[in-house]
C-alpha cells in the first residue's frame, strides 16, 4: 500500500464526500478476485483493491508532521488531528 495512506488528511473537513464514495468504489463491483479462504489475506487483498481505487481518485490534501499525533505511542491507531 502507498505510504501516503498512512497521512491523514489536513483536517476533516478534507475528506472525501461521502456521496462520491460510491461512484469512486462503483468500479469495483464485478471485478473477480480469488478468495483463499483465509480472513487476513482476504482482507489485506480487498483493502488493496480499495486503497487502489481510492489514490486513482486522488487522496485529499495531507497534513504535515506538526499538524498530527499517532495516539498511543506505539505508532498505531487513530491520528489525532490538531486543526
Amino acid at each position: 500500500m502507498d505510504k501516503s495512506f498512512k497521512i491523514p488528511p489536513k483536517s476533516p473537513a478534507h475528506l472525501t464526500d461521502a456521496k462520491k464514495l460510491p461512484e469512486i468504489l462503483k468500479r469495483l463491483i464485478g471485478i473477480e478476485f480469488k478468495l483463499t479462504s483465509k480472513t487476513r489475506t482476504d482482507g489485506s487483498n480487498l483493502r488493496k483493491l480499495i486503497a487502489n481505487e481510492l489514490f486513482t481518485n486522488g487522496l485529499p490534501e495531507g497534513a504535515t508532521e506538526n499538524e498530527f499525533e499517532i495516539v498511543p505511542p506505539r505508532k498505531k491507531g487513530v491520528p489525532k488531528i490538531f486543526t
